[in-house]
């Protein structure tokens, strides 16, 4: 089995943007393909058909004057070739 990366991509954006790119691959959950879009690249894969992993990680780092959080958010299927 070989993995490849479909997309990748870091980069600020508004919160309402954030936003609205988690809705629209929220919206994809239900119907037969999952497309994540941002302004650089698109990618367009099976959806998952019932069920998928699902994973929330958030994490805090202290620093001397501000606390830095992160959010993780990771979402795993399967589906048949």
């Amino acid at each position: 089995m070989s993995e490849r990366e479909l997309i990748d991509v870091e980069h600020r954006e508004s919160t309402d943007e954030i936003a609205a790119t988690l809705r629209a691959i929220a919206d994809d959950l239900d119907g037969e393909e999952l497309t994540v879009a941002t302004d650089e690249d698109e990618v367009t894969v099976p959806g998952p058909e019932s069920e998928a992993e699902f994973e929330i990680e958030v994490e805090a780092e202290d620093g001397d004057e501000h606390t830095k959080y992160e959010l993780e958010l990771e979402l795993e299927w399967t589906t048949e070739r």
